[in-house]
């Protein structure tokens, strides 16, 4: 007679078999799944390119040098406030640069304080004299009017009429040339009516991409600055009014990476010098 408890355990042991086997199955069946191995060759793919990308060595972003001295400060903030829009006035003196003016927002003061020591980096300290909407404009007596701070309503208009005729077709060159283009004759001409509408005396800014040494780019800027002076003085303009001068590489107003870029940085600039106090 057959042990009924044996008999149990030869029912009960593949049974338990069975069950190991399932999970086998199951868990190879996992592997072996299309959608799972899909899966994981996208994510070892995507880790694999996000290491690559990661570990490119972008080039650095190129930033101007603080301006030398305060004149050459003057010049570049009121020039890149105008570029970025802002209608106010630049003062420069002892070592602080002072912006005065309303603007239409909080955010637009900050803005305007951004732009100024985006140029003259820590070597400066900023007055932001701002106000918003309609306030009125505080301004401090100076008993000794700095002549490079001193900037007139008629200079601030002199000089929004001068940018928007820049802006709108820049002045060009041939290539590594002081020789002006023909298309750019036109835009000579506007800039002389402009500026015989005004006794003020004017700045004309030559600069350059940093491509190639920067006394050469200097040179070429203080001869592409000189060129513009000479077409301005055969146009009528009292040449007594007219200083040119080159500035190179050392300004720029976009990346010196893009051909968009350099683009952009070679150009010439009107900058209405302020007016003598009085």
């Amino acid at each position: 007679m057959t042990d009924p408890l044996r008999q149990l355990g030869n029912v009960y042991r593949p049974v338990q078999w069975d069950q190991h086997r399932d999970r086998r199955r199951g868990l190879l069946g996992l592997l072996l799944n299309r959608r799972v191995i899909i899966g994981a060759a996208v994510l070892a793919l995507l880790l694999a390119v996000g290491t690559i990308v990661g570990g490119e060595e972008l080039p650095p972003a190129e930033t101007a040098p603080a301006p030398a001295d305060e004149t050459e400060a003057l010049v570049a903030v009121r020039a890149a406030e105008a570029r970025a829009g802002f209608g106010i006035v630049v003062r420069v003196a002892d070592g602080t640069v002072t912006l005065i003016g309303t603007v239409a927002t909080p955010t637009e003061r900050v803005a305007a304080e951004s732009v100024a020591r985006s140029v003259v980096g820590v070597d400066f300290r900023i007055d932001n004299r701002l106000l918003i909407d309609e306030g009125e404009v505080e301004v401090e007596p100076e008993e000794e009017p700095n002549e490079l701070a001193y900037v007139t309503d008629e200079d601030l208009v002199l000089q929004n009429a001068v940018s928007s005729v820049l802006a709108r077709s820049p002045i060009t060159f041939a290539s590594a040339s002081t020789v002006i283009d023909p298309e750019s004759l036109a835009t000579l001409d506007a800039l002389a009516g402009v500026l015989g509408e005004s006794a003020a005396a004017v700045l004309i800014a030559g600069h350059t991409d940093t491509d190639g040494s920067p006394e050469d780019n200097v040179r070429l800027s203080q001869q592409r600055a000189e060129a513009v002076v000479d077409y301005l003085t055969e146009a009528g303009i009292d040449p007594a009014r007219l200083t040119a001068q080159g500035f190179g590489g050392s300004l720029p107003v976009a990346d010196n990476i893009t051909m968009e870029g350099k683009a952009a940085n070679r150009r010439i600039e009107a900058l209405i010098k302020p007016s003598e106090p009085g």
